[in-house]
């Protein structure tokens, strides 16, 4: 963000700069005058400044901070904790990892009529694998 706000100030200063120079010299009152060559060497000067710090503030944005750098780091170190993790819950659940397993499934019943006794059944069938 505030390499993004110096770039745009420099743009700007340059814009300013030049569209200044050029309206000065397209004044109508002004059109007899010339550029003088120590005006044209400053101009040129200052367009060479704006160059290199233009230039020098791009090479600064491309460059991650120390900051994001660090913060980077810690991200990938979460990252590979939470795969570690995700592996070993997955490693658990393979199938033929347990020797023994006991499922199955059970019922219940009642029944209540008037004309006869009422009964209760119960049955579980296991599945041992």
């Amino acid at each position: 963000m505030k390499e993004k706000l110096i770039v745009a100030i420099t743009g700007i200063s340059l814009i300013l700069l030049i569209t200044g120079k050029l309206a000065y010299a397209d004044d109508p009152k002004n059109n007899d005058q010339y550029v003088s060559r120590k005006q044209y060497e400053q101009l040129k000067d200052e367009m060479a400044k704006l160059k290199e710090q233009v230039q020098f503030l791009l090479k600064e944005r491309s460059k991650p901070s120390s900051v994001q750098q660090a913060n980077t780091a810690k991200d990938i170190t979460q990252l590979q904790d939470e795969v570690k993790i995700l592996k070993a819950q997955n490693e658990a659940l393979d199938d033929g990892t347990t020797g023994f397993l006991l499922t199955g499934y059970g019922f219940a019943g009642y029944t209540d009529s008037e004309t006869s006794n009422s009964s209760f059944n119960v049955g579980f069938n296991p599945i041992f694998l």
